[in-house]
């Protein structure tokens, strides 16, 4: 198996554009629209599990290359509107580094699930990263992260695209891999 040129300058591009900081809350103590805009690229947790669900979208197919994202913002919104509005989250951290897990163990799968079983992880996964943000940057931010979700699922689309398309869907199942053990790794920084 060999990596194509084009694929390894779209890896180490994004390998060079990780967040020094791994988990992107709570602390940072940001505020306000640039922060709320670049909240989900500054954590690896958000990072991974965004991009995972855009290659996961496009590599189901059909209407569910939409659903799939359209399924996390839609439940990231409403993790943020449960957080405004006072609702506990319990282990929040735990369950958005089991999403990164389990996202990343779908896309190494060789044949995925039907899209309507990949949408209820996706949605719990959502709520979990939604609270996130909202515990931290209030439910006006909510415009603002919605927008660069929806940039990092269309880049995870793109890059499943890419592989896809240079005969390569074997890498983008070790780039699974790669999610799941990293979100292996994010859970072990929580113990």
């Amino acid at each position: 198996m060999t990596i194509k040129p084009s694929l390894r300058v779209v890896t180490g591009a994004a390998l060079a554009l990780l967040p020094a900081s791994l988990m992107a809350h709570p602390g940072h103590g940001e505020t306000g629209a640039m922060a709320a805009a670049l909240h989900p690229w500054q954590g690896l947790d958000h990072l991974l599990a965004m991009l995972a669900v855009g290659a996961l979208g496009w590599r189901a197919g059909g209407r569910a290359a939409w659903a799939l994202p359209a399924t996390f913002v839609g439940g990231m919104c409403l993790g943020t509107l449960l957080a405004a509005v006072g609702v506990a989250g319990f282990g929040i951290e735990w369950a958005i580094a089991a999403s990164v897990i389990l996202l990343g163990c779908l896309l190494a799968l060789p044949q995925l699930p039907k899209a309507s079983w990949l949408a209820v992880p996706i949605l719990i996964g959502a709520l979990a990263h939604g609270h996130a943000h909202g515990s931290e940057l209030g439910i006006g931010s909510i415009p603002y992260f919605v927008v660069s979700t929806a940039i990092l699922h269309a880049l995870g689309a793109a890059a499943a695209w890419m592989a896809v398309r240079q005969g390569s869907l074997i890498s983008l199942r070790l780039t699974g891999g790669a999610v799941a053990a990293a979100g292996v790794w994010l859970t072990l920084g929580l113990i």
